[in-house]
């Protein structure tokens, strides 16, 4: 009697555990699945072939790599699509400062701050690229040439913060001494974009327009941790307890 309620004491908890992992693996696969897709709100993806004022490169970690592969390759396909058009090559490129030391520089014999390795990956690739982009994308004989078409190196967007929406307030800065800049693609990793969009259009609305360059795609844009995270975030971003820190004197 005894040796056959042990066994349905087993049996239980075997039932119980055999149930906790299953939900603990449904739960896994929803963020993994249709919740990091969510995320990546592929709909506001910038379309290259559209006509985009400017790119603007946001600030990164780890991921700041794939997200300079993301704008470059983003970058050339927009300028193969103006090559019939009598607009500028390329966007104007605009990088966001982010103070934190990288890695050594030999040349410059210093660490590099994140921004200024962005930068200088993205010169070295606009270099390399110049001389294709100006003599494909030239605009046709019979357009007006008063457009300057050249390629310019990327600008620094001035402002110390340390999170999304201190950046997001650095670049509505920014945009409002610039009114020549009426379209924006945002590059991030691809779970950042709903939240970084959301951040962006509490500062800007939804002018100037807006699209995401997603980040080039690897496995942490869906793992369960990153994704639960920026979950969280939203709830904290919607019950209105951001707490974005900025100093307003770096700004213009």
């Amino acid at each position: 009697m005894l040796k056959a309620e042990v066994l349905k004491a087993k049996s239980r908890k075997l039932k119980w555990g055999g149930r906790a992992a299953g939900i603990v693996l449904l739960l896994l696969g929803g963020l993994c699945g249709p919740g990091a897709t969510w995320l990546q709100i592929r709909h506001e993806w910038a379309d290259p072939a559209q006509q985009w004022d400017a790119a603007y490169l946001v600030c990164g970690a780890q991921a700041q790599n794939r997200r300079i592969a993301a704008m470059t390759g983003w970058l050339a396909q927009t300028a193969s699509q103006a090559s019939h058009e009598a607009r500028a090559p390329l966007p104007t490129m605009l990088v966001g400062n982010d103070p934190y030391e990288g890695l050594w520089c030999r040349q410059h014999q210093t660490n590099h701050t994140r921004t200024e390795w962005a930068v200088e990956k993205l010169e070295t690739w606009l270099a390399s690229h110049t001389n294709t982009i100006t003599h494909r994308d030239a605009p046709p004989s019979h357009a007006p040439r008063s457009t300057d078409h050249s390629p310019r190196s990327p600008t620094v967007v001035p402002g110390e913060f340390l999170n999304t929406d201190g950046e997001m307030i650095a670049l509505a800065k920014h945009l409002e001494v610039h009114p020549e800049i009426q379209s924006i693609a945002l590059c991030t990793s691809r779970f950042h974009g709903r939240r970084l969009l959301q951040r962006y259009r509490k500062h800007n609305g939804d002018h100037p327009r807006v699209g995401i360059i997603p980040g080039v795609g690897y496995w942490g844009n869906r793992a369960p941790w990153i994704v639960l995270g920026e979950y969280l975030k939203l709830l904290r971003d919607r019950l209105g307890l951001t707490n974005h820190v900025t100093r307003p004197e770096f700004m213009m």
